[in-house]
C-alpha cells in the first residue's frame, strides 16, 4: 500500500474529503452579505484549521506526533483502527443529528444529542449528564438568542 510520510494514503482521505467540503462551503458562504456569511466563515475557518490539525496528526512525523501527544496524550502511533461496527456507528449517529436539525430544531437536538452523547457515550451518570446538559442550553440560549439576538433554527417539522 502507498504510504505518504509513513502513513498510508487512504488514512488521509476523511480528512482530505472533510477538507475540501469544508472550502466548498467556505466559498459558498463568501457568496452571502458580509452579516449573514459572518458566522458560517468563522466556523469554516475553524474547521479548515482543525483538518488541517487531523492532517498533519495523521502522518508519521515528528509534527504528527507533537500534535497527537498535545491532543491525545493517550495516543502513540498515527495507525489507530476502530472496529468497522463502530464507524458505522459514528457515522449513522452524525447523520442522524443532522436529520434531527433539519427536523426538529436546534432547540430540540442539541440537548438530546449532548444528553445522549454523554449518558451513553461517555457513560456519565443521569444527573450529572443532565446537568451538562442544561448548562450547554443555557449558553447556546444566552450566546444566540441574548447577546447576538438570533432566532435558532426551529425545524422543518415545526415552523409548518
Amino acid at each position: 500500500m502507498k504510504k505518504a510520510f509513513g502513513t498510508p494514503v487512504p488514512r488521509y482521505l476523511p480528512a482530505v474529503g472533510l477538507g475540501l467540503i469544508t472550502l466548498a462551503f467556505l466559498v459558498t458562504g463568501y457568496t452571502y452579505p458580509k452579516d449573514a456569511r459572518a458566522f458560517p466563515a468563522a466556523i469554516a475557518w475553524t474547521l479548515l484549521v482543525l483538518t488541517g490539525l487531523d492532517l498533519i496528526a495523521v502522518s508519521d512525523t515528528a509534527a504528527g506526533a507533537l500534535i497527537r501527544r498535545w491532543f491525545n496524550p493517550g495516543l502513540k502511533t498515527a495507525e489507530v483502527s476502530e472496529p468497522a461496527s463502530r464507524q458505522a456507528c459514528a457515522l449513522l449517529s452524525l447523520a442522524a443529528v443532522a436529520l434531527a436539525l433539519v427536523l426538529l430544531g436546534i432547540e430540540i437536538t442539541v440537548p438530546l444529542y449532548v444528553f445522549l452523547s454523554l449518558r451513553f457515550g461517555a457513560g456519565r451518570s443521569l444527573v450529572k449528564s443532565f446537568v451538562i446538559t442544561a448548562a450547554v442550553c443555557a449558553a447556546m440560549w444566552l450566546l444566540f438568542v441574548f447577546v447576538l439576538h438570533l432566532d435558532l433554527y426551529q425545524g422543518y417539522l415545526l415552523t409548518r
